[in-house]
C-alpha cells in the first residue's frame, strides 16, 4: 500500500498502514490526500496515527539528549555547585552614598554623626 486511495477508508488498518499514514502525516499534515483520508478515519484510527506520529518524532525531541549526555566528572561539578552559591553582587544599588542621603532615606542620620549632620 504504497499509494494511498481515500476511497478505501475506514478500512481496518494494519501497524505498517499505520506507520505509512503518519509518515504521510509529518511530511506534509496539509496535503490534500491527507485531508481526505483524515475525514474518513475514525477516532481509534486518528489516536493510533497520532500515537505512531509522537513515537516517530520522540528522537528529535530534548527529551531524549539527557540519555546521550555524557556523564560530569566530580571537579566540574563541585565547579558548577561554588559558581552558584556565590553570591553576585550587583553593586550599591539603593544604598546611600552621603549621610544627606542616608537621612533623606531612612529620616535619621546615620550611625557615627550627631543629630545636626555633624560627625562625631
Amino acid at each position: 500500500m504504497n499509494e494511498f486511495n481515500p476511497d478505501e477508508f475506514p478500512k481496518n488498518l494494519t501497524e505498517l498502514d499505520v506507520e505509512k499514514l503518519a509518515i504521510l502525516n509529518i511530511k506534509n499534515p496539509i496535503s490534500d490526500l491527507w485531508k481526505k483520508i483524515a475525514r474518513k478515519l475514525t477516532s481509534e484510527q486518528k489516536v493510533r496515527i497520532n500515537k505512531k506520529i509522537e513515537s516517530l518524532n520522540y528522537p528529535k525531541t530534548e527529551k531524549l539528549a539527557s540519555f546521550v549526555k555524557k556523564s560530569m566528572d566530580d571537579e566540574t561539578w563541585n565547579n558548577i555547585i561554588e559558581q552558584k552559591e556565590r553570591s553576585i553582587f550587583y553593586g550599591n544599588m539603593g544604598t546611600p552614598a552621603t549621610p544627606l542621603e542616608f537621612k533623606s532615606k531612612y529620616g535619621e542620620w546615620p550611625p557615627g554623626y550627631d543629630e545636626n549632620g555633624n560627625k562625631k
